[in-house]
């Protein structure tokens, strides 16, 4: 497999687009900030735009067991995320997104 992309996360959005490109690997996500209370917040990466609304995964940041997730996963239409802050946020998330 070729060499992935970095994509890193650190603010709220409620969609972006990390890749447009058809057939795109969504390859990894790392956790870069330990879970607490004050990063209750959602992680949710698509495949293709956020509007579509094909879900390929949700991450509370809350979850302290898994720092990182790997899905060589072939999208249709690109990746694209949502990072949704809830409850009394005081520290903001930080991930980052690997992608070919």
């Amino acid at each position: 497999m070729a060499n992935k992309q970095a994509f890193h996360i650190a603010a709220a959005t409620a969609g972006a687009n990390i890749t447009t490109n058809p057939h795109a690997i969504l390859g990894s996500l790392y956790v870069n900030t330990a879970a607490s209370a004050a990063t209750s917040s959602v992680l949710t990466i698509f495949d293709g735009p956020v509007a579509n609304n094909k879900v390929i995964a949700v991450i509370n940041v809350q979850n302290n067991n898994v720092p990182g997730w790997s899905y060589d996963l072939v999208t249709s239409s690109g990746i694209s995320y949502s990072y949704v802050q809830t409850g009394a946020v005081t520290t903001v998330g930080d991930f980052t997104i690997t992608y070919q």
